[in-house]
Formats: structure tokens, C-alpha cells, sequence
């Protein structure tokens, strides 16, 4: 009797072991298992003149693994994590048309082990006139779904004696900080820019920043040399409107009273973000947010005199899961 026992239970053992060998092949290798993370990239083409078609010839998303250098300002010589591509038809990309440009929109998704940091590259071919890029760092941990907002114009000239401020709209991840792109068009130099931002208090939590795009305009050259981003400073007036002040208050030699700002050049792209930090239990996902420019004012290099902008274009925010 007790032998039969003995045999039944080295039977059961073997039989636990095989189903166990057999669990580990179909997993991965020894070793910490894979996870995924996920990047979803909105790309926002802003035409020159609004109400003109942008005809896109091309599109790629490129993410690469840039662990080995996060500072490089080469990605495309690093290991390449996680490719979008179309000509043509753009198949594998939403495409949305409306009054403020053409919107796209492609998730990529990435295995990783451990958190590590990356380089978003986009490449967009517009009208058979070159092809423009824009790019993004983002720190990724496994699980994590991130979003993340490029703008681009397709390069057009200013108009003469054009001043704008507009939005672009933005699809954000409710658990995400919401990067509210700020797109500026001015046909001459211009010394500092105010505005107001008003937004639904019911959804968003708190106002925390103002993100200077490190390629864009608002980035100076010093006399020594180097680059620094124009100081953007904010308050809110109201529980529901967030002011923004951007001005050069950097003084080089002499009196700080008859100093110059710092000039902005001509030009028409992305300037800066203003982030939104959303409420958690947002209900009835997904939605929608209007965003309202008002009081937007620019200022000459001297300082004397204001520019307002009659007719700022605010955008919305779409809330997603």
C-alpha cells in the first residue's frame, strides 16, 4: 500500500514539474519579464493661411532608444525602439481635418524591463516642399502610457503686419499632465507676449507650468554664447483662468531701465506649452474641453508700446481614458 502511495505521488510530482517546464518555454527567458509601455503622439499640421489645404505626401514617427547618451542631438544614430510609417493613403494613423489644421494621431508601443529615456522623432513631407521634423524626449517606465504633442506649420510666409496667438488642440490621457501647445505669429520683432487661458475648473486640478519648447523662438542667444529660454511667469486671476507673461527680464551691462528686451524673430510655430495637471475621476470619458485665449497682447523690443490681438484662436482638449 505504501508503495503505491510513493508511486502516485512521484507520478503527481512529475506531472507538476512537466506543467511547470512547459509554463517557463512558453514564457520568456530566465530573466525579469517583459512589459510594455505605450507612446500615443498627436501631430498638429497648422496650415499658413487659414482655410488652406495641407496636403501631406508622407509620415513617419520614429522612437529611439537613447539610454546610452539622453543629451545626444543625433537620435537617429541610436537604436531604433519603435517605427509609424505611410505615404500616400496614411493608412495606420487617425487623420482629423478641422478649422484649426489637420490632426494625426498613432500610438507605438515598446517593450522595456526598466525605466529608460527615449527620443520621439517626427517626420512629416507637406506639398512636395521638403520635410519637416519635430521631436520630443520622454522618460518611459514599463506599463506606462504616455502622450505626447508636436506642431508643425507647413513654413509659409507671415503675412505683413500679421500678429497672432493660437491653440492647438490636444488629446491627453486623463492621468496625464496636459501640454497645451501655444502657436505664435509675428511678422516682426516683438519683445514679450501676455494672454489669458480660460478652462473648465471642473476639469482640470492646477496650472503647473509653462514649458518652453527648446527648439522655438522663445530661446535667446547671450552674449556669452549660450541659449536660455525667455522667463514665462503665470498667476491666476480666478479659480478657472491662468495669466502668462513671457519677457526677457535678463539685463546685460548698463541701466536696467533703458536695457532692450530680448526680441523674439518673425515667424509662425510652436512656442511653448502651458501644462494642466486633470482630475483624476473624470466621468463619462471620453470628453471635451474648450479652451479660450483672451486679453493676448505683444509687446515691442522696447517695451513702450502693446500689440493686442484682436481675435486670438483658443482649440480643445480631448480627454481620453
Amino acid at each position: 500500500m505504501n508503495s503505491k502511495r510513493v508511486a502516485v505521488g512521484i507520478a503527481i510530482l512529475l506531472i507538476a514539474v512537466a506543467v511547470s517546464l512547459a509554463g517557463c518555454l512558453d514564457a520568456d527567458p530566465i530573466g525579469a519579464p517583459h512589459d510594455n509601455a505605450s507612446v500615443s503622439v498627436q501631430m498638429s499640421v497648422i496650415p499658413a493661411r487659414p482655410g488652406k489645404t495641407v496636403a501631406i505626401d508622407s509620415i513617419r514617427i520614429a522612437i529611439y532608444d537613447v539610454a546610452g547618451d539622453a543629451s545626444t542631438a543625433v537620435p537617429d544614430t541610436f537604436p531604433l525602439a519603435a517605427l509609424a510609417e505611410a505615404g500616400g493613403n496614411l493608412d495606420g494613423f487617425l487623420e482629423v481635418n478641422d478649422a484649426t489644421g489637420t490632426h494625426f494621431l498613432s500610438t507605438l508601443r515598446i517593450d522595456l524591463t526598466e525605466k529608460s529615456p527615449y527620443r520621439v522623432v517626427a517626420y512629416l513631407a507637406i506639398d512636395g516642399e521638403g520635410e519637416f521634423d519635430g521631436e520630443r524626449s520622454v522618460e518611459l517606465k514599463p506599463g506606462e502610457d504616455r502622450a505626447l504633442v508636436m506642431v508643425m506649420s507647413d513654413a509659409g510666409p507671415v503675412n505683413p503686419g500679421s500678429f497672432d496667438l493660437s491653440l492647438s488642440k490636444t488629446v491627453v490621457a486623463v492621468r496625464d499632465i496636459a501640454r497645451i501647445p501655444v502657436i505664435l505669429e509675428n511678422a516682426d520683432l516683438i519683445g514679450g507676449i501676455q494672454f489669458r487661458l480660460v478652462f473648465d475648473r471642473e476639469v482640470v486640478e492646477s496650472v503647473t507650468g509653462i514649458e518652453v519648447d527648446p527648439a522655438s523662438r522663445l530661446y535667446v542667444e547671450r552674449e556669452d554664447g549660450t541659449k536660455e529660454p525667455i522667463e514665462s511667469s503665470f498667476n491666476m486671476p480666478t479659480d478657472s483662468t491662468v495669466q502668462v507673461v513671457t519677457v526677457d527680464l535678463h539685463v546685460g551691462e548698463g541701466d536696467s531701465l533703458e536695457a532692450p528686451l530680448a526680441a523674439i524673430p518673425p515667424g509662425r510655430d510652436l512656442v511653448c506649452f502651458v501644462r494642466l495637471d486633470l482630475i483624476d475621476n473624470l466621468t463619462g470619458l471620453p470628453d471635451t474641453m474648450d479652451l479660450r485665449l483672451e486679453n493676448v497682447f505683444f509687446s515691442t523690443p522696447s517695451g513702450s508700446t502693446d500689440i493686442a490681438v484682436p481675435d486670438p484662436r483658443g482649440a480643445l482638449l480631448i480627454i481620453t481614458e
